[in-house]
């Protein structure tokens, strides 16, 4: 897709262009960006590139005037033209054939729907889908835990070519793991896209007899809800966010609260901490839904609605993240101390992936609100020194609040490479004391005081 941008900002274009790729399934690397500042420039851009799809204008009265020309000259190039409070109810009333103008309020959302309706009804095209062709990739690391296997399983021999590895029914063990991971440096393995549905439905019927199993078993519950996210990571990428994956993924939460029950405990989650080192983001998730639902309970806001949304929003913060390496970032100064290994792409993925959660979120059928609002926040900090809005603590949900606590004392114990017996909450707290000083990070901080101080 060729989209032009006139007079917008970075922040603007990178926001949209993530719509585009977690809404849609048009990757980045798939879109042609080009931009000028002014109508006149544009103009000289569309005498050289008249096969543009979508031209997107920021706003001014006077920029108005130079896009009603533009529309004029290429009646044929739908326009999007996203307007401020102050001039929106001025411009909106006036109809344009190929001119659509949009509030800058949520213009993410706004901007999503604006593209459904362009693709249904045929104002825009696109054919950017599955690179895999008729097969979909799953980590390797996660078919130990997917054993007995659900689907037949592909290699992939060259672009085109892939051959069938191992049967339905079969086992994914640990010499397989070794053989293809760990000696031929295999990430990935495939299955058949049409087999995808079938697959969710057979790890569905696994969440749902693992939730039976008496007496409950903590560990497989945790093993398999880890496998599933990994599984709706990849899914999310390839095929969608289907009504069929959004049910596995609000199963494996519900398999996640039931790991740890009603009454987490800190210390307990910290003892797993070794089950991370393979996969980070799925762990990673499990692990700071509890410790999220723990200082929730120490600031006596234990019910199970709001379990529910922590463990919703651990799920969903990282899924747009596709490399466990970035996922284990958690500020940009991390990040630029690892940008030469990680490259170019690293910074953009991390700084947008709470806005593609976020995203993602409020494609979820029936759940609870405030979800979104966690994931987008969850890389704020309390002095508006976080990422993507720099939010202070003034304007971050109490929710969001325990989620930032829950996810600095993870990394707090990782960074420092502690075990649950050697963490201290007040050294933790020490740590913190300047950031954690007001609004809801104050009363959660004086909630945690009274936690025992060692396992």
């Amino acid at each position: 897709m060729k989209i032009h941008f006139i007079h917008c900002n970075k922040e603007l274009r990178d926001l949209l262009c993530t719509v585009l790729e977690v809404r849609f399934g048009i990757p980045h690397n798939k879109l042609q960006i080009s931009d000028s500042e002014t109508g006149e420039e544009a103009r000289g851009v569309l005498v050289l590139n008249p096969d543009i799809d979508l031209i997107i204008s920021g706003h001014s009265r006077e920029m108005m005037e130079q896009v009603k020309k533009i529309s004029a000259d290429y009646p044929q190039i739908p326009i999007l033209v996203l307007l401020n409070q102050s001039v929106h109810q001025e411009f909106s009333q006036q109809k344009v054939m190929n001119i659509t103008m949009l509030g800058m309020d949520d213009a993410g959302t706004s901007f999503a729907n604006y593209i459904e309706t362009s693709l249904a009804n045929g104002t825009l095209q696109t054919s950017e889908k599955q690179e895999d062709g008729s097969f979909c990739r799953i980590r390797t690391l996660m078919l130990v835990r997917m054993s007995p296997l659900k689907t037949d399983i592909f290699i992939r021999l060259s672009e085109n070519k892939f051959i069938k590895l191992m049967r339905e029914g079969d086992f994914f063990d640990g010499a397989d793991l070794e053989r293809y991971y760990q000696v031929k440096k295999v990430e990935h393995l495939y299955i058949k896209k049409d087999e995808v549905d079938e697959l969710i439905s057979k790890l569905g019927s696994d969440i749902q007899l693992t939730l039976k199993i008496k007496p409950f078993d903590n560990a497989l519950a945790r093993s398999r809800a880890a496998a599933s996210q990994e599984v709706v990571r990849e899914l999310i990428d390839k095929v969608g966010f289907s009504r069929m994956v959004q049910d596995l993924a609000k199963d494996s939460v519900r398999l996640t609260v039931a790991s740890f029950g009603a009454k987490p405990d800190i210390y307990s989650a910290l003892m797993r901490l070794k089950e991370m080192k393979s996969e980070y983001i799925g762990f990673h998730s499990i692990l700071l839904a509890e410790l999220a639902c723990c200082v929730a309970t120490l600031a006596q806001w234990s019910s199970p609605a709001t379990f529910q949304k922590l463990a919703l929003a651990a799920f969903f913060h990282d899924v747009a993240i596709k490399d466990n390496e970035i996922a284990a970032l958690w500020t940009p100064a991390e990040l630029n101390d690892a940008a030469s290994r990680l490259g170019p792409g690293a910074a953009r993925e991390l700084k947008f992936h709470p806005i593609q959660g976020s995203e993602l979120v409020k494609q979820l059928k029936e759940i609870p609100p405030d979800v979104d609002i966690i994931v987008v926040q969850h890389h704020e900090r309390p002095d508006g020194s976080g990422y993507p809005r720099g939010l202070t603590h003034t304007y971050i949900g109490p929710l969001s609040a325990v989620f930032i606590v829950a996810h600095d004392m993870l990394s707090y114990m990782l960074a420092w490479q502690m075990d649950a017996k050697s963490f201290n909450i007040l050294s933790f707290l020490e740590t913190y004391k300047d950031e954690y000083c007001r609004g809801h990070f104050k009363m959660l901080a004086k909630a945690l005081e009274k936690y025992p101080r060692q396992a």
